[in-house]
Order: C-alpha cells, then structure tokens, then sequence
C-alpha cells in the first residue's frame, strides 16, 4: 500500500490471503519466498524474507538498501554503509542465510543488470563491475 505494508492475494479468487504492515515493496519471489523491505517513509533501511503462503518471517536480514535491478534473472544486491563514503556490497538471497559479501565499493546510485553493476561515483565518473 502507498503507507507501506504488503498484502497477498489469492490468484484464484482475489481474495485476501494475509497482509503485513512492517513490510513493503516485494524484491523478488522465489521458491515460495519473497524478499520484501521496509517502507520508503521509515528511516533506516532493511530487508526481510517472507513465506510466500502466510506471510511469516522467515528471516530479518537488517539494515541493507537494495540496488535497483533492471533486469530480472540476474543477482539481487544490496548495500550497506561503511564510513568515509564507502559501502559494503553483498548478494542477497531468499534462504533466509546472511547476505553474502561481494566487495566494497565507493559509488552512489547504483544499478544492475544481468552481468553488470553500475554506479556512479563522487566526483562523476562510472564505477563498471562485472558480476559473474
């Protein structure tokens, strides 16, 4: 909903299925589970994994901001600050185990797609990091 919180409903009837109201802005879904985060009005940043049937959390993965992605298929990454303009950057997935840490970068504004990650840095320039 625009104030945040998810709602599931069932394909067949439209009905009602479970909501919760912590969490917004499904990420993606896979195996039965989706990747979910808080509401863009909160203050600090987080991810959680849900079960895709009821609603319930199977794991809070805590303050991670999600890179944009535009391309589906490709990994789900987040960032996390480190100090002194840095971030830690990790791959997400939806098994409810800890990110998985990839690397530090120091780029803002990041995207991804398939096999690259894009950001843009500080002082203007392109930071281009393949994936796989």
């Amino acid at each position: 909903g625009p104030a945040g919180g998810t709602t599931a409903l069932d394909p067949a009837t439209g009905a009602v299925r479970w909501s919760v109201d912590r969490w917004a802005g499904v990420a993606a879904a896979r195996g039965g589970r989706l990747l979910v985060g808080v509401p863009e009005t909160d203050i600090d940043d987080g991810l959680a994994v849900l079960d895709q049937d009821d609603g319930r959390l199977i794991a809070d993965l805590g303050g991670w901001t999600l890179v944009p992605q535009h391309e589906s298929g490709g990994p789900v990454l987040a960032t996390r600050p480190l100090g002194g303009g840095r971030r830690l950057l990790a791959e997400v997935g939806l098994s409810g185990d800890p990110p998985t840490i990839r690397g530090t970068l120091t780029g803002t504004d990041c995207t991804t797609g398939m096999t690259l990650l894009v950001c843009r840095r500080p002082g203007g320039d392109y930071l281009v990091r393949r994936l796989m």
